[in-house]
């Protein structure tokens, strides 16, 4: 079940399976406002490399979710509440660019295949991109998202600090959730421009890619002919980072990747390959491996099953997106085309997609013929109306 509009249930999955050892909790009261912190004091981490805080590991739970099945309908959501949504329903750290319009309205249709892909769908819609980085899910301008992948690709192993989950309140300033991830009270306070922020949750994140991740909402910028920007002198630098890869996958992307992207410089490791290139260069080859990672699977009728949200649309629009999520046509009989142009609500809670469509079937008085790649929407007869 997924707490999305419409989401599948195929995203269930235990958060984040590692070996953790104990957990230290703490709490910091600022005002009206709690921020709980949670320690995590990893036992059996080890670190390949002085950037080894983000290898890239295809086993990770938090990859196999990115390139797992993710079959989603967000429309009419705003542009942060759809990212939100999408990313709590798969436990999924998330970082949106304060630079970007938040409140712009999701018109995307039916999201996927992959969780990455459904990301990615929604970025495109405010002219952003998506970088999946240090276990979170970095969604911005493109300058910004490259400059925080730099940052993180530079931490070396003494800079990563502990494993935490940080939860902050809603109207949260920068200073205070800053003040979140230091866990000595008598470290020196940091004042950064006042804003209030909404409310946040990170889980497993490494203290010090938190604090990329809060101070990257100011630093670097610049005023240039009366418009703000990011300065991107790091834009080109060159960094490392590894990709630990089944045999499988690395024999099998072998070639391909010195042919997709010639200016790299891959090496082969024991553990998979490091690649020399941009932070651009590094974001187009994670999108590249998640794809190849796993193919998604489809969603069943009868089996999968949705949460959603009440939203009302079209009949017609509603039938056609649930369909593409199970990957049938859908075909409306002449007979139907007016009711389907009337408004249904739709909304439930852990309900298949067959029973969704029955369900907007029943609010005009049409009828469903299944079929084995396709549905048709007929107006009932009359004998049944009456």
């Amino acid at each position: 079940m997924q707490e999305l509009p419409i989401a599948s249930s195929t995203q269930k999955n235990a958060f984040l399976g590692n070996k953790l050892g104990s957990l230290k909790l703490g709490s910091l009261k600022l005002g009206l406002l709690k921020i709980w912190v949670v320690l995590i004091t990893a036992q059996s981490l080890s670190f390949e490399s002085a950037s080894a805080i983000d290898i890239f590991d295809e086993s990770s739970v938090f990859n196999r979710r990115l390139s797992g099945a993710n079959r989603s309908v967000l429309d009419g959501q705003s542009f942060r509440a759809g990212l939100t949504r999408l990313a709590r329903a798969n436990q999924i750290n998330l970082w949106i660019d304060r630079e970007v319009n938040p409140s712009s309205i999701i018109e995307t249709g039916a999201l996927g295949p992959t969780l990455l892909a459904a990301f990615e769908q929604i970025a495109s819609t405010n002219d952003c991109v998506v970088m999946p980085i240090g276990n979170v899910m970095l969604i911005g301008r493109t300058a910004w998202v490259d400059q925080l992948t730099t940052h993180v690709l530079q931490l070396s192993a003494s800079e990563m600090g502990e494993v935490v989950n940080i939860n902050w309140d809603q109207l949260t300033t920068p200073s205070e959730a800053f003040s979140s991830i230091m866990l000595d009270s008598n470290a020196p306070s940091v004042q950064l421009p006042h804003d209030l922020w909404p409310e946040n949750h990170w889980q497993e994140i490494h203290r010090g890619v938190a604090e990329i991740m809060i101070r990257g909402q100011f630093e670097d910028k610049t005023l240039q002919n009366g418009e703000q920007r990011l300065a991107t002198t790091q834009a080109n630098q060159s960094l490392s980072r590894l990709y630990k890869l089944q045999p499988k996958t690395l024999k099998a992307i072998d070639q391909e990747l010195r042919v997709q992207f010639p200016k790299v410089r891959p090496r082969k490791t024991a553990t998979g390959v490091t690649i020399q290139g941009s932070a651009s260069d590094h974001r187009s080859i994670t999108h590249w491996l998640l794809e190849r990672i796993q193919k998604p699977t489809s969603v069943k009728l009868d089996a999968d099953t949705f949460s959603l949200k009440k939203i009302s649309t079209s009949a017609e629009n509603a039938f056609r997106q649930l369909a593409a999520t199970a990957n049938l046509q859908c075909e409306i009989h002449p007979s139907a085309v007016n009711a389907c142009k009337g408004i249904v609500t739709l909304e439930g809670q852990d309900v298949t997609l067959r029973n969704l469509m029955e369900g907007i079937a029943k609010q005009i008085d049409v009828m469903i013929d299944w079929r084995e790649a396709v549905i048709v929407i007929h107006r009932l007869p009359a004998s049944i109306n009456e």
